[in-house]
């Protein structure tokens, strides 16, 4: 423990002792706030690291109850996992195996893995309950489009394809929506583009709502997926209970970013006012060598996802790369040879052999800020976001509806990136909908 780097960690550990609720109630059911800040900063880094037994003794004052907190703390303990070797089968006979060592706090800090996915089970959009329609989340629209309306039809009759929107001019008493080829008049208008497509095209919009429209910021994202000779991360690519090699039924793996220096150095440059174009990108790429290919622009996947059902069967479907933000951005400027050239060497490092069970000629990438009428994944939080939630308040209260348009998508909600957020905000406008017809 004494290898804990200093002055930076020592604030974040004050910062997490003065702010978090359980370890002030911990130091107080303990006595321990008479300690110095050095010696509780001691301890606090002693649970994170499983050592906290190792401290006990020393403490000025000790509390009978304490004692009990020892043991899950001991280097042996059972949750730290076990390696078996060539101990199999496991736990038979004398196969107790051995425990694992403990991380050193400092493994992880550095890993950054606290600060986010690890805690993903414990937030409302990821919580382990969360279920999935059968045949994938597009089972929801495709539903959709199969209710029946007047007329002896379906809401799949009414949908246009291929008729991009061009204008919307509204008086107050109708909209009209111009579109390639022809234009539709109507009473009312139900908006479900991006605020900033919206913003282009609404023509007798006031200045005040095209204002908080083009406050709204969507965040790059990019994906890579495709299909599997068989499904190897059920089975596992080594021996049975060694660390790296159990069986994966459903979930992710995540990589860490290890960022190429020239992107680093890029990425700084744009601070600085230069700015960092997909063509700088690709030709930064081009540069790179294949050791720093494989290396570090192969980390840039971010995620891989298996799929959780059809356990066991012949062949699957993976999420090969998900990423967003900055990686997504310099992964999303690649061609698409090069993305899927990525995701392989990504996927070598998590499962390797990876690219022998990979079919890929059915890869598949898309990159959505690139996409036409798309300006990214999703809206990257404007409703919390101090500098922009005044405008995300005002268009709910003030602009919804704006001249009888109307507005729903995930970005109208504290959901976005969800179907639920979308699904929420037509919920509304469909209620405020149905007030002004009955009041009319």
């Amino acid at each position: 423990m004494a290898k804990t780097p200093g002055t930076a960690l020592d604030n974040a550990l004050d910062r997490v002792f003065t702010e978090d609720d359980f370890v002030r109630m911990f130091f107080d059911e303990y006595n321990l706030t008479e300690l110095s800040p050095g010696r509780r900063r001691e301890i606090l880094r002693a649970i994170f690291a499983g050592h906290f037994g190792d401290y006990t003794n020393a403490l000025p004052q000790q509390p009978p109850s304490l004692a009990k907190l020892r043991e899950p703390f001991l280097e042996n303990s059972s949750r730290l996992g076990y390696s078996f070797g060539d101990q199999l089968p496991a736990w038979a006979g004398l196969h107790e195996g051995n425990a694992l060592p403990v991380l050193e706090l400092e493994e992880v800090l550095r890993s950054m893995f606290w600060a986010g996915e690890v805690q993903n089970p414990l937030r409302y959009e990821w919580q382990n309950s969360l279920l999935q329609p059968v045949g994938g989340m597009d089972m929801l629209w495709r539903a959709f489009l199969k209710q029946s309306v007047p007329g002896n039809r379906t809401v799949a009759d009414l949908v246009v394809l291929g008729r991009p929107v061009t204008a919307i001019e509204s008086t107050g008493n109708s909209v009209t929506v111009a579109y390639e080829g022809g234009s539709e008049k109507a009473d009312f208008c139900v908006s479900t583009m991006t605020p900033k497509q919206l913003a282009k095209v609404f023509r007798s919009a006031d200045s005040n709502y095209a204002e908080c429209l083009n406050k709204f910021d969507y965040i790059p994202s990019t994906k890579v997926g495709w299909q599997t000779k068989a499904r190897f991360w059920e089975v596992g690519d080594g021996p049975l209970y060694q660390p790296g090699h159990e069986p994966i039924y459903g979930g992710i793996s995540w990589m860490k970013t290890d960022w190429p220096t020239s992107l680093r150095q890029a990425f700084q440059a744009e601070k600085n006012g230069s700015p960092l174009t997909a063509e700088k990108i690709r030709e930064l790429y081009a540069q790179a060598d294949q050791p720093t290919r494989d290396r570090q622009w192969s980390t840039l996947i971010s995620q891989i996802w298996y799929p959780s059902s059809g356990f066991h069967s012949q062949r699957g479907v993976l999420t090969a790369a998900y990423n967003r933000g900055r990686e997504a951005r310099v992964f999303g400027a690649l061609s698409r040879e090069d993305r899927i050239s990525l995701a392989l060497k990504g996927g070598e490092k998590l499962h390797p052999g990876y690219s022998n069970h990979v079919m890929q000629e059915t890869a598949l990438t898309v990159s959505w800020q690139g996409m036409p009428y798309f300006e990214g994944g999703w809206d990257n939080h404007t409703s919390r976001k101090p500098q922009t939630r005044p405008f995300y308040e005002k268009l709910n209260r003030q602009y919804n509806p704006h001249l009888n348009v109307y507005l729903a998508g995930d970005y109208m909600s504290y959901l976005p990136g969800w179907q639920e957020g979308s699904l929420g905000s037509a919920e509304i406008v469909v209620d405020l909908l149905c007030e002004r017809v009955k009041s009319t």
